[in-house]
């Protein structure tokens, strides 16, 4: 038989055994006799890799069958779900990822209180995700019959825009501006155009941010782990004396042939989790023990004090075991305090945010690029925009900084299984700058104001959506006055506020200066005037 008339032969196959199916199947609930099944559209687009939501109207059922069969042959599978919060629809989630892979009941979700009775799928489980090409989709309730078409697409990587947010709102919940200059102390917002990411990326759990991250997550291969440990409040203050990881696995999910402490990459502390080290400690290691089971020991002379915010970071090589999956793993400090979590291998470890996609993060000091951790960032697939959003607050600058860039970069590695499909890669640059206001009308370092109602304003680097307090104060008697204005910075970054000076004798002098009540209120450290602005009330006009 020719290829062509068998892989006809097989879709005609999956779709009678899935009408099949559907007619013996048992349903819950009662069926009517004249019982319909309705697609919410005639056709559905998606990319390859992206988790597919799929809407169906009953009228007269609780249940509903639905085959889904590629063209070709390639692939066919029938899912049941139970309209279980009886508002006459079913509501199905594809993880077009996922399916074909051994066990499709993780590929399929119901959603909004909708409930999956069964999968089966109907051809052989598959070594790489669905095709690209164009599928059936038949839906059955009864003797009722709808037909729908999905085409998947290439999976492609498109446009990425950054944006800004103040630190007290979620980058997820608030509306944020679109800005490639970012304060210090806002949300940085990186939002990628990456349709097909949806099912590929688990963003609640990306190997970057796992208590120990394998680089690469390959079975038996020569890797960097990365162990990132936040000190608990118990130890603020105590000397550091030891750190242990311990690979908790069984004994063929253990690394082997642990690297001598002598060639530990990195032994440090990151005070502001954004990769790079702020404090290095390896002139306080004082030794480095392996052991069989599967422990790693550094132990520490005690001449540094953990402190608030300490997160310490340790980085060393050994090969990977020979196993794939999530394998526990903890890490003790001063044998005191413990923290549980895991270390990911095979290909949903592979690239920071798993499956081999990979977010770099660097800093561009004095031209050269110094790699910044991603770990602690916040991570969201968007399904109505079919976009990656990534946040992240922008550190803090040193003293003698104006202003730091950052570029970050999404990209597939060379064993993706998306690969061939893409031959670029997404860039995206920002600048993160001090958090300062100015105000407007200044001349020769004074500001002049009417005997009357004035309004002031000026510009902020803070995110726009933030809250200012305008502070206009003279404490001198018997003339000393205090007056308070909350603003919110508008889009543009400007603020204004009005004040009251009818009473205010001219000539008198006073200060105005702009506080930051998101970080701090009105203290000498959230002031974001350089210093208070001196000010003269003139004559009434």
């Amino acid at each position: 038989m020719p290829p062509s008339s068998l892989s006809t032969t097989l879709v005609r196959l999956a779709v009678v055994a899935v009408l099949v199916f559907a007619t013996v199947a048992a349903t819950p609930g009662v069926l009517a006799a004249d019982a319909t099944v309705t697609f919410d559209a005639e056709t559905y687009s998606a990319t390859r890799g992206a988790i597919v939501p799929l809407t169906i109207s009953l009228d007269g059922a609780q249940s509903a069958t639905v085959t889904l069969t590629e063209t070709t042959g390639a692939y066919a599978a029938t899912v049941t779900v139970v309209d279980a919060d009886e508002d006459g629809t079913v509501r199905l989630e594809l993880d077009t990822f996922a399916a074909g892979s051994g066990n499709d009941f993780h590929a399929y979700r119901a959603t909004d209180g909708d409930q999956l009775v069964s999968v089966t799928r109907l051809t052989p489980a598959r070594s790489d995700p669905l095709p690209a090409g164009t599928y059936a989709l038949v839906a059955v309730a009864g003797e009722s019959q709808d037909d729908a078409t999905l085409t998947l697409s290439p999976f492609s990587l498109g446009a990425v825009t950054v944006e800004t947010a103040p630190h007290v709102y979620s980058p997820f919940g608030e509306t944020p501006t679109v800005s490639d200059t970012v304060a210090s102390g806002d949300w940085v917002i990186l939002r990628f155009d990456a349709p097909g990411l949806s099912g590929v990326v688990d963003t609640d759990r990306p190997p970057v941010s796992a208590l120990v991250y394998a680089d690469p997550s390959t079975p038996r291969a020569r890797s960097t782990h990365t162990v990132r440990a936040p000190v608990a409040d118990a130890l603020h203050g105590v000397p550091l004396r030891s750190l242990v990881v311990d690979y908790e696995g069984e004994t063929d999910a253990r690394p082997w042939q642990l690297t001598p402490g002598a060639d530990a990459a990195i032994v440090g502390v990151d005070h502001d989790s954004d990769g790079t080290l702020d404090i290095d400690l390896t002139e306080t290691l004082v030794s480095v023990s392996t052991y069989s089971d599967g422990r790693y020991r550094l132990q520490f002379d005690g001449a540094y004090a953990l402190a608030p915010g300490d997160e310490l970071v340790v980085q060393y090589e050994l090969y990977n075991p020979d196993t794939t999956g999530s394998d526990p793993v903890a890490v003790r400090i001063n044998d005191e305090t413990e923290l549980v979590g895991v270390a990911t291998y095979g290909p949903a470890g592979q690239g920071t945010l798993g499956n081999g996609v990979t977010l770099d993060l660097v800093r561009v000091v004095d031209d050269e690029a110094v790699p910044v951790s991603l770990a602690n960032a916040h991570y969201r697939v968007d399904l109505e925009t079919e976009e990656l959003v990534v946040a992240t607050i922008a550190p803090e600058l040193a003293e003698d900084e104006t202003s730091a860039e950052y570029v970050a970069t999404l990209a597939l590695s060379s064993d993706s299984v998306y690969a061939d499909d893409i031959d670029d890669s997404v860039v995206a640059r920002y600048t993160v700058v001090p958090r300062t206001a100015s105000i407007d009308g200044v001349s020769d370092g004074t500001l002049s104001v009417d005997q009357h109602q004035q309004r002031l304003s000026g510009t902020t680097t803070v995110a726009p959506g933030s809250r200012l307090v305008v502070y206009a104060v003279r404490y001198d008697d018997p003339r000393s006055f205090i007056q308070a204005r909350l603003v919110t910075v508008s889009a543009d970054g400007s603020w204004e506020a009005d004040f009251e000076f009818t009473h205010i004798e001219p000539g008198s002098r006073f200060d105005v200066a702009v506080y930051d009540l998101e970080h701090g209120g009105i203290t000498a450290s959230a002031e974001l005037t350089p210093t208070a602005v001196p000010a003269v009330v003139t004559s009434a006009t």
